[in-house]
């Protein structure tokens, strides 16, 4: 895997409360029952999605458990969410740290959108991305007049004319930050990003 966006999920991200359910019984699914198979190859989606299923359908204080190794999953449909949380309540999805990892094989796919939920939370794994859902490379020339500036891709990353870049809705999904090199940060005197003309 090359370049790895590396998101740790070490905090906790809930959707509206927090506290804990009272009374809850704690009921824990790990997606190995379900057949994933953690191996950094196998596709582990429709596992880990049948597992979120049952552990919502058990109720609140239910937990779906990861494994320290590597998951590659994809969205159930040609375009989305690998893992859509909605109308959840006392429901903790988690790895067991940093060697826990979910690697989203479709750049163009979010991994967990939460919605219309209390008390839900995810942690202990850290989300990944191959091919990675951006590019980043150095800016050559540019020319002012014409509206356009030369790119040297750097390697490991895609190229501007792959899929997920060509059929990203506009504007909001072709946009683009120009980096300090040196301090890693957006330029100084530049937008914090950059829309495609509609």
């Amino acid at each position: 895997m090359k370049q790895p966006l590396g998101i740790p999920l070490r905090v906790v991200l809930a959707a509206a409360a927090l506290a804990p359910l009272a009374g809850a019984e704690a009921r824990v699914f790990h997606v190995r029952d379900f057949g994933a198979v953690p191996d950094r190859a196998t596709e582990c989606g429709d596992a880990r999605r049948a597992a979120i299923r049952s552990a919502m359908e058990a109720g609140p204080g239910s937990e779906v458990v990861l494994e320290a190794r590597t998951y590659r999953v994809s969205p159930a449909g040609e375009r989305g969410y690998c893992f859509p949380i909605q109308r959840a309540a006392g429901l903790t999805v988690r790895g067991v740290g940093v060697d826990t990892k979910v690697v989203v094989a479709d750049p163009a796919a979010g991994a967990f959108p939460l919605g219309l939920g209390r008390a839900i939370v995810l942690r202990d794994l850290t989300i990944d991305y191959d091919p990675v859902p951006f590019c980043q490379g150095t800016v050559l020339a540019m020319d002012p007049e014409a509206g356009s500036f030369d790119l040297e891709i750097e390697a490991g990353y895609p190229t501007p004319d792959a899929t997920n870049f060509v059929d990203a809705i506009e504007p909001y999904g072709k946009w683009g930050m120009i980096i300090d090199r040196q301090t890693r940060r957006i330029r100084a005197g530049t937008p914090d990003h950059y829309m495609t003309p509609r």
